[in-house]
């Protein structure tokens, strides 16, 4: 059985481990989260919009999040 102060010790090398994971978790989902995004705007910008600004785009990215949101939730 592990001593009071090797116990401390543990769970403060544990509690630093966990707590470094996370952080670096958040790192790449936010990493992947922008990328998603980006993908997303080139695919409306290419697909819809055909490389063109155009006033109805506004409506069509309205729809397309309307409907992301209700199949995913929102992040």
């Amino acid at each position: 059985m592990l001593q009071n102060q090797d116990h401390q010790q543990l769970m403060t090398d544990l509690k630093e481990l966990v707590a470094k994971t996370k952080s670096q978790v958040a790192v790449q989902v936010n990493s992947a989260m922008v990328v998603l995004y980006w993908k997303i705007g080139q695919r409306i910008n290419k697909d819809v919009l055909r490389n063109k600004r155009a006033e109805y785009g506004k409506e069509v990215i309205a729809q397309i999040s309307q409907q992301l949101t209700f199949e995913f939730g929102s992040s």
